[in-house]
């Protein structure tokens, strides 16, 4: 995936004909600006050090200059002869003609002080591998240095704390991975000081497995409890805002013509866009009601990032210990948006309540050595939905927990609180050819939110021998699949779909 996220990046740059890959190639000078676009005054994005390496290099046609991968989330060019096909080595005080003096600023914003104390006064902050020579030995915390190393630039002098000295220039392509490029142990790897340079939520998971992660959760493991680096850590990212965001998935219409894959839970938009289903289901008449702009809804399994860019909105992320003690968020990061919403929930009773809420998840799959596929399962029955009795004890699961009254049918987002008055709604129960949809029956229930005779949302569920778990397909009929569609400015749109979990995992 990562590779075609490289190709995908790299064929938006460049439509019509490629130049061949080069492959991977290491930078041969001191310090390597790395820029956005293939010209020389292009802004920088990030600062390369000797001997780091890029990915997946091509050149740029009718240039000088090449583009390539720093990091898999991060691409840019620089000039091609600065380039080596072979391994280069970083620059390392006293080898290779550097001098045995010269030390890198190991830290971003690193005081340099007038006397070797913690309380000396502030002359400079340095920026990362700020360049330093050591004028002497230290037998104390801070070592005397002095600032100039090309000829004739103006000195000063001052002193620094030792820890934050290097004897090479601190690379985050080296430092802030476990693994070098060819598989084996890094022996650079040094996630405290990656999080100290860049503080996010992968260095700080970094940390926690360089720690040997002794549990599976944060909370309640003794060793990680009791270091008080880790403490620090997640006090500071408690609270981060969080700006990405990603284009929200258009709605496919339900015209043949226009079907597209929709996001769901999981398998069953393969399923909701059966031809045979789609083309089987009655469909109310419309003209514009409620809904008329994409901005105003959205569906219960859209991402938070899809959420903000939709909503113009933002994301908040938290340490979950910290942002509500107990077992419900313990080691999971707490990821919320920063806008409230309406939630609106379709009952089984026909009945529909809405309420403003933030949406929010808790991610238990953020650390990097993530490979359970069920830490964020939502786990059997429907996801957006209760499932009824029947059919949880028809397939062996247990009962459900829900508090009494209606069950809930679905849900959705809103910009909107529901209109005054009663919703509409009607059942409607159709049956369907097995062997042409491969569902026996579909239930149809139209909701009408303002009482204006036309239908706003229409919920669907459909009857037949679900997919079960890996490749226990049950021998019986179930409600399996659920759709909702909504009335957008006139038109059917599915919104979301839903599907029974019979399991998961192997």
């Amino acid at each position: 995936m990562k590779r075609l996220a490289l190709l995908l990046a790299w064929g938006a740059l460049n439509a019509g004909a490629q130049p061949p890959e080069l492959g991977t190639r290491w930078v041969q000078v001191p310090v390597l600006p790395v820029r956005t676009e293939a010209r020389a005054d292009a802004p920088v994005l990030v600062h390369l050090q000797q001997g780091s390496r890029l990915a997946a290099v091509r050149a740029v046609a009718g240039t000088e200059f090449c583009w390539g991968s720093v990091r898999w989330d991060q691409t840019g060019f620089v000039p091609c002869h600065v380039l080596s096909a072979t391994p280069v080595a970083p620059r390392r005080a006293g080898v290779g003609g550097v001098p045995s003096e010269l030390r890198w600023v190991a830290g971003q914003g690193v005081f340099l002080r007038a006397a070797p104390s913690p309380q000396g006064e502030v002359l400079a902050r340095l920026p990362l591998n700020a360049e330093l020579m050591l004028e002497a030995p230290s037998g104390t915390d801070y070592c005397p240095v002095r600032t100039a190393v090309a000829p004739g630039a103006p000195v000063q002098r001052g002193h620094i704390a030792c820890r934050y000295l290097a004897e090479t220039p601190v690379a985050m392509e080296r430092i802030a991975q476990p693994q070098g490029p060819d598989g084996l142990p890094n022996p650079d790897f040094n996630p405290r000081l990656a999080f100290a340079i860049e503080p996010n939520w992968e260095h700080l998971g970094q940390y926690v497995m360089w720690r040997g992660r002794p549990c599976d959760a944060l909370a309640g493991c003794a060793a990680l409890a009791q270091d008080p680096e880790l403490a620090a850590m997640r006090r500071q990212l408690h609270g981060q805002m969080v700006d990405h965001r990603d284009p929200p998935r258009p709605w496919p219409a339900w015209t043949p013509e226009a079907l597209r894959p929709v996001r769901g839970n999981g398998f069953e938009a393969d399923a909701a866009l059966n031809m045979a289903l789609w083309q089987a289901l009655p469909l109310p008449a419309l003209r514009p009601s409620w809904f008329r702009n994409p901005t105003e809804l959205a569906g219960p399994g859209e991402p938070l990032a899809e959420l903000a860019a939709r909503f113009d909105a933002r994301q908040q992320w938290f340490v979950g210990e910290l942002y509500a003690p107990g077992p419900q968020f313990a080691g999971a990061r707490v990821e919320r948006l920063t806008k409230k919403l309406h939630r609106i929930d379709l009952l089984g009773d026909g009945r529909v309540r809405g309420e403003e809420h933030t949406p929010q998840w808790a991610n238990r799959a953020w650390l990097p050595d993530n490979e359970a596929m069920c830490q964020n399962w939502h786990g059997l029955g429907y996801a957006f939905g209760d499932t009824d009795a029947a059919t949880r004890r028809r397939n062996g699961f247990p009962p459900a927990t829900q508090a009494g009254g209606p069950p809930r049918l679905f849900w959705l987002h809103s910009t909107r609180p529901l209109p005054p008055g009663p919703a509409r709604s009607e059942r409607q129960v159709f049956a369907l050819d097995r062997a042409r949809t491969g569902f026996t029956q579909a239930e149809l229930r139209p909701f009408d939110l303002d009482a204006d005779g036309v239908p706003d949302l229409l919920w669907v569920e459909a009857t037949g021998r679900g997919p079960g778990h890996l490749d226990e397909i049950p021998k019986h009929d179930d409600p399996w699949l659920r759709l909702l569609l909504v009335n957008l400015n006139g038109a059917w749109h599915l919104l979301s779909a839903d599907a029974i979990s019979w399991g998961c995992g192997c």
